[in-house]
């Protein structure tokens, strides 16, 4: 986590999956759906 201002951080995340459908689109979406769970599980907001 990198503190920006007193209420604002940026918070990254890294995970690897091989892909589990042939669609892209539904890909990113998981992907995305993936990274967001992981920032609400350390109290992030986004």
């Amino acid at each position: 986590m990198y503190l920006v201002a007193p209420d604002t951080a940026i918070v990254e995340t890294l995970d690897f999956f091989p892909p589990i459908v042939d669609d892209a689109y539904a890909s990113g979406a998981i992907g995305a759906a993936n990274a967001m769970s992981d920032v609400f599980a350390m109290g992030g907001e986004v």
